[in-house]
């Protein structure tokens, strides 16, 4: 079950905020040191912080229920939790992650990020750095700096990723040349979607990504936000360079224009063209 750090006081957590507040229950920070031998042998399946208006830490100790009270017990229990799981941020500065020792966080397998208003390319790519990120989700942020590196960052066994439209992040084919290059050579991957305001892709850019992709035999979605040049171009380089029979059309319900690759487990969606 989770347990929470609740902090009342702020709209938005900073990792200063946080150092300067001081501890109220020092009752509380020992009994946690003195149990670190217990805490050393348990594993956190989700860890997750949330920052609108109050601060909630939640994380999943074998179903055990742990109870927080002050930033000096989030530091002291983070020296001894291993991260296996999921690492879900909202609107919270990453170096907040800065006091989980860089082996405990070594396991985890993937990373939620949303609703931060600025974030750095360099501090973004330094937290995926820190482990195996197999699978990506960026919802309603707004990313300092090119993006391409993100993906360079990514594991080599990534399964899936997802960066919404209401996210900005300015993107190009090296994302698409990074994801493939990473992937293992016998490794296929899931959806693949890519909306975010700021990404444009070449049509061959597209074309070579798909050649060196391996995609899950399920049909998977390759969704991406906007594509150089208008939709009739980039049918006709996808059709004479795949060597596809495809299916066009468009998706009213969602605004995009779908192309369906018959012989392959792939469906194209493309929000818009560049020049239409």
């Amino acid at each position: 079950m989770p347990f929470d750090l609740k902090i009342h006081t702020m709209s938005f957590l900073k990792v200063n905020d946080l150092m300067n507040l001081k501890s109220t229950n020092r009752c509380t920070y020992l009994m946690i040191s003195r149990n670190h031998q217990k805490l050393s042998k348990l594993n956190v399946t989700d860890f997750i912080i949330s920052a609108k208006k109050k601060c909630n830490i939640n994380i999943t100790l074998n179903n055990k229920n742990v109870k927080i009270e002050n930033f000096d017990d989030f530091i002291e229990i983070c020296k001894h939790i291993n991260i296996t799981g999921v690492i879900y941020t909202q609107n919270v500065d990453l170096n907040f992650l800065k006091y989980i020792p860089y082996n405990n966080i070594s396991s985890a397998n993937g990373a939620v990020i949303w609703d931060i208003k600025h974030l750095k390319i360099s501090l973004l790519i330094n937290f995926l750095n820190n482990f195996n990120c197999q699978y990506l989700q960026i919802c309603n942020t707004n990313i300092i700096g090119y993006g391409d590196k993100i993906f360079k960052s990514l594991s080599n066994y990534v399964q899936e990723i997802v960066i919404t439209e209401d996210t900005y992040c300015e993107l190009s084919d090296k994302s698409l040349y990074y994801i493939s290059k990473n992937l293992s050579r016998n490794n296929t991957i899931g959806n693949v979607i890519i909306q975010c305001n700021g990404a444009i892709f070449t049509p061959m850019g597209i074309v070579d990504f798909i050649k060196k992709t391996n995609f899950k035999p399920t049909i998977g979605n390759l969704s991406l936000r906007c594509v150089s040049g208008t939709k009739e171009e980039f049918l006709q380089i996808l059709c004479d360079n795949l060597n596809e029979e495809i299916q066009d059309y468009n998706v009213y319900g969602f605004n995009v224009h779908a192309f369906h690759l018959i012989n392959r487990p792939l469906c194209i969606f493309v929000k818009e063209f560049l020049y239409s």
